[in-house]
């Protein structure tokens, strides 16, 4: 029941951030929204997955962009698809 007003509590503060661009307010928002919840529920959240996820995301576009730029090349001599 805690962890849910602590993530509810993270969501105002979220929205005071936006609409004011209170950006002070940042460390609280962690705080209220992943910390404090899982401290009550006493389980580890795990880390951060994002610098992961944009790494693989910069690579998988990166990619379709090679793609995109062998296609236009070479539209003139053969013909294929991404797969």
């Amino acid at each position: 029941m805690m962890a849910a007003d602590y993530i509810s509590t993270g969501d105002v503060i979220h929205k005071k951030i936006h609409a004011g661009q209170n950006w002070k307010l940042l460390g609280d928002f962690a705080n209220y929204s992943t910390i404090l919840p899982c401290k009550v529920a006493s389980v580890f959240c795990g880390w951060p997955k994002f610098p992961t996820w944009f790494s693989k995301n910069s690579s998988r576009k990166k990619h379709l962009r090679e793609i995109k730029e062998m296609r236009v090349k070479m539209a003139k001599k053969t013909f294929g698809s991404r797969r």
